[in-house]
């Protein structure tokens, strides 16, 4: 008898393990574990199945809303010790040399020179851009450029 009920053991886990549902369950459970081995930046916040369609409470509400609001600030923050408005610009070497590296990714070159032709241009636009800052960096440096200006223009 245990040789009939181990064989009828074993011919049960057979079928258990080679049915549909099961290789259902199994790709199931291995596309979670991938899923669950991905880190995030943002803590992994699990939501309770909302029972029929009654709304949910205001102080549910209000926990969702402060909820997503933490994770939206999480989101949003700057690394310690940096800030837009104290952060120097790149030079224009630097400029020039990012986008040179950037072309250089490409191998053809129908994507390859469009791409170096708009760090040319970008690169000659912020050096204008550094001109003109240049210029309004003080009044009288602004009123010596605007005079010169005006005699180049009528004088040629």
């Amino acid at each position: 008898m245990t040789t009939q009920s181990s064989e009828a053991r074993d011919e049960a886990v057979q079928e258990a393990v080679a049915s549909p549902e099961a290789e259902a369950g199994s790709q199931r459970a291995g596309a979670r574990a991938r899923a669950n081995s991905v880190p995030t930046a943002l803590p992994v916040v699990h939501h309770e199945a909302v029972q029929g369609d009654a709304p949910p409470s205001a102080q549910e509400a209000a926990r969702r809303a402060a909820e997503a609001i933490a994770r939206l600030r999480a989101a949003l923050t700057l690394p310690a010790g940096t800030s837009l408005l104290h952060a120097q610009p790149p030079s224009l070497v630097q400029t020039h040399s990012r986008h040179k590296e950037a072309s250089e990714h490409w191998e053809a070159a129908l994507a390859r020179v469009p791409r170096r032709l708009w760090g040319y241009g970008h690169t000659v636009l912020k050096a204008l851009l550094h001109v003109i800052e240049w210029v309004t960096e003080s009044p009288a440096r602004f009123v010596i450029a605007a005079a010169f200006l005006v005699a180049c223009w009528f004088w040629l």
